[in-house]
């Protein structure tokens, strides 16, 4: 609730489940199934195909924010039975009531049939901001999921919640994050570590263009658009990168699809990235709720 005018308002919504992040890290792997996965990024970019539609930017898609509906205890009397079996715990320091999720019914192990029937909803706005204009906040997205354009400074809008679907559908299949960039002390900066990285992955480099737009350009890249302290760049393919871990049921096929998929959301150029809409026709989305 808050005050707009002095006049007390309050927003009110679904009562939800546990977060998909909940989910990946309950099993062994910290990776799911490729038909769960498919599932839910197809239901987040729905949900950015929306919200994008009017202008607005998430910034801050995460696992934490991909909540599953809640069908367990969607009946009252069901959920004030759960209520009373499960007391909230108090924490016994601060005496304030600690957080308690509302249980899902689904497992990592969750069938390909049963998988169907999960659905999941985007949440949290509290960092949003209109795609159009100047953003209000900065440092948007954790730094895993943080594209080129926000260490840049090289431009906003709707791409950026498209980086990071690329970055969760690689940390969904597999169970680690695409992009851990490391602070080099006094050699390089974890900025440019993760710009490097980027490059790596993606065998791609910042156009002239981009880097003519980048307000932080000269912390990072020399006049040839090299970057200034790291000199030697090794390329890894998205498709070996996953193939490392040897996720189970992970074939080959879902891999090369996959890896397509996400080497898509993550052009380097914000200006060239699909939409939200177009991904939504990507082969690797077209077996999305098909068991």
């Amino acid at each position: 609730s808050f005050t707009i005018n002095e006049k007390h308002l309050c927003l009110t919504q679904p009562l939800y489940s546990t977060s998909v992040s909940a989910l990946r890290r309950s099993a062994p792997t910290k990776s799911l199934p490729v038909y769960m996965v498919r599932n839910f990024i197809y239901m987040t970019l729905n949900a950015l195909k929306t919200i994008h539609s009017l202008n607005i930017v998430h910034t801050d898609v995460k696992l934490d924010n991909i909540l599953f509906t809640n069908e367990r205890y969607a009946l009252e009397s069901a959920l004030e039975k759960y209520l009373e079996e499960n007391p909230s715990q108090v924490n016994p320091d601060t005496q304030i009531p600690e957080s308690q999720p509302i249980p899902s019914e689904w497992t990592y192990e969750t069938g390909a049939f049963q998988a169907e029937r999960m659905t999941v909803s985007l949440i949290d706005f509290g960092h949003a901001e209109w795609a159009e204009g100047t953003p209000l906040g900065e440092g948007f997205c954790p730094i895993s999921l943080r594209p080129p354009e926000v260490l840049l400074s090289s431009g906003f809008g709707t791409a950026i919640d498209i980086w990071a679907i690329g970055c969760l559908t690689f940390e969904l299949l597999v169970g680690r994050w695409l992009f851990l960039p490391e602070d080099g002390g006094e050699d390089w900066s974890i900025e440019e570590d993760h710009l490097a990285k980027m490059m790596e992955l993606t065998d791609q480099r910042f156009s002239k263009s981009v880097l003519d737009r980048a307000k932080n350009r000269e912390k990072y890249f020399d006049g040839e658009g090299n970057l200034i302290h790291i000199d030697e760049l090794i390329p890894v393919k998205i498709e070996q990168a996953m193939s490392n871990y040897n996720i189970p049921g992970l074939s080959q096929e879902d891999i090369a699809e996959s890896a397509d998929f996400i080497r898509a959301c993550l052009h380097l150029d914000h200006e060239k990235r699909p939409t939200a809409g177009e991904l939504l026709k990507h082969s690797f989305l077209k077996k999305a709720f098909h068991c």
